[in-house]
């Protein structure tokens, strides 16, 4: 099965709380993933408190997210459907809860907009670091069609 990002996510997020994580006041959590799972820690970093459950309220989150920046522009390799139709059909697929408010009201009839970078990115409230190559092979090789 594909796109079960979210139930692992809740399921690590609550084995960790049961080990203790948010037992008590100043734990740490630094949250994120490469890539698609970048991708994935980007739409679901404002809420990983909530996925805590009570821990939440003791845990300071920090979002490491590793190339989530995919940017929609029109692809020059005429194989490659594209990166926003790629994330608008996942969006249609999967569903998620985790979709900014602020973000969908911004993007009406283009709510696959609030999984994608360009357009996620600056809803962000939860701090974070983020990493974005300069020389991205998979998203060069696509859009541009070769790799650096």
């Amino acid at each position: 099965r594909h796109f079960r990002g979210a139930a692992v996510i809740q399921s690590v997020l609550r084995a960790a709380a049961n080990r203790g994580l948010g037992a008590a006041p100043g734990d740490q959590l630094l949250f994120g993933g490469t890539s698609a799972g970048g991708r994935g820690a980007m739409v679901h970093l404002d809420y990983v408190r909530e996925m805590l459950g009570s821990a939440g309220r003791n845990v300071e989150v920090l979002g490491v997210l590793d190339s989530p920046l995919w940017i929609d522009i029109k692809p020059f390799s005429k194989t490659f459907v594209g990166f926003d139709n790629i994330t608008s059909s996942v969006h249609s697929y999967i569903q998620n809860p985790h979709l900014d408010q602020l973000c969908l009201a911004q993007n009406r009839g283009f709510e696959w907009h609030c999984m994608f970078g360009q357009y996620r990115m600056p809803f962000l409230r939860t701090p974070y670091i983020v990493y974005a190559s300069q020389y991205d092979a998979y998203q060069l090789g696509n859009n541009v069609g070769h790799e650096p």
